[in-house]
């Protein structure tokens, strides 16, 4: 997970250097994603970020470690997808060239991920905004737990939404496109708290 936030996040820094792209960069990512996203945005001296949007991650386990385990695959898959009523015919179908097995050691830094949550998050300065599935079955997402986790950042912004009628991997059922259109709300008010914030706009 540090591997590939230092290497993402050097890639991004040379692009801006040699692209330059106005008000800055939006960070979207989901679930493993989701984790090496946000710790990039809690390196120091790494890319600035105007805000980060991540869903299908959390701070706690509603679940023991074990589904992690590929021998617990036929458990993984259901609380990956749960009811296939959330997706489009022939999504699996679809997807099979996209979807490959979780390398190992992924699966053994994401299993560490709830006691690395809390340093990651007090470090961040920029928005950042979660998405949990109605049906996620990975991370807790009740009232209690998300206040938990908001009060994990330190003085930076947190938006929390819950997207009904969906599992864990939101961006490829129905409800993908109203998940996507919340991402670029969310997008919005962040450009235009940079706007204010330098001064670029008047009350």
């Amino acid at each position: 997970m540090d591997d590939q936030a230092t290497a993402i996040g050097e890639a991004l820094e040379d692009f801006v250097r040699n692209h330059p792209i106005g008000a800055g960069l939006f960070l979207l990512a989901h679930s493993y994603g989701g984790a090496v996203a946000l710790t990039m945005a809690s390196n120091a001296g790494g890319p600035s970020f105007i805000g980060i949007d991540v869903s299908g991650i959390g701070h706690e386990f509603a679940v023991g470690a074990a589904p992690l385990d590929r021998s617990h695959a036929d458990l993984a898959w259901p609380m990956n997808w749960g009811k296939l009523s959330f997706y489009p015919p022939r999504t699996f179908t679809f997807a099979v060239g996209m979807v490959a097995e979780v390398p190992a050691c992924e699966l053994d830094d994401i299993a560490g991920w709830p006691e690395r949550f809390s340093l990651v998050a007090e470090r961040i300065g920029t928005p950042v905004r979660f998405t949990f599935a109605e049906y996620e079955q990975w991370w807790i997402h009740d009232d209690d737990a998300l206040d938990v986790l908001r009060s994990r950042f330190g003085s930076c912004r947190v938006s929390i939404d819950v997207l009904p009628q969906t599992g864990h991997n939101i961006s490829l059922g129905w409800t993908a496109a109203a998940y996507h259109l919340k991402a670029l709300a969310f997008l919005e008010e962040c450009l235009g708290e940079r706007a204010s914030n330098s001064g670029l706009r008047t009350a």
